[in-house]
């Protein structure tokens, strides 16, 4: 499990980072490395799931599929192209306080202390590493466009 973790986190940073010296040293535009990645992984995802997603789950898999993962995809590219590859990762990672927002309203699953604390937490990170508050240090600089 730890050895899936660490490979995952390699090649998603190798992916951002390939996709960055795509969009600037070699003009490619986001919309074609979306469209290849989606093609290509779509392709492989067909190809194992075909034993496990059967006919009476096929549009639960494709509303999932086809707008979350696009979404993903052409939001985390486009501001890569627009900005880089750590402002696309600090931006997609707002993703987890909305998801403990969700959770917690659907199934009250998370304590509010908890929930208000992960959320404050959350916000204060990203706060400082773009702004460099308190300590006027560096900071990540986002692009309006990204």
């Amino acid at each position: 499990m730890l050895a899936s973790a660490i490979v995952g986190s390699a090649l998603w940073g190798l992916s951002g980072t390939v996709s960055s010296i795509l969009f600037d040293r070699y003009g490619m535009p986001f919309s074609t490395l979306v469209t290849i990645r989606m093609i290509f992984s779509g392709l492989i995802l067909l190809a194992i799931s075909r034993g496990f997603v059967g006919m009476r789950h096929i549009w639960t898999f494709l509303t999932f599929a086809i707008p979350g993962l696009f979404g993903v995809q052409i939001l985390y590219l486009a501001t890569i192209s627009y900005s880089n590859a750590p402002v696309a990762t600090l931006l997609q990672f707002l993703f987890f306080p909305m998801v403990a927002v969700y959770d917690y309203a659907i199934s009250r699953g998370i304590s509010p202390l908890y929930l208000v604390l992960s959320i404050i937490l959350s916000v204060t990170g990203i706060y400082e590493l773009t702004t460099g508050f308190p300590t006027g240090g560096e900071s990540v600089r986002i692009s309006t466009l990204a």
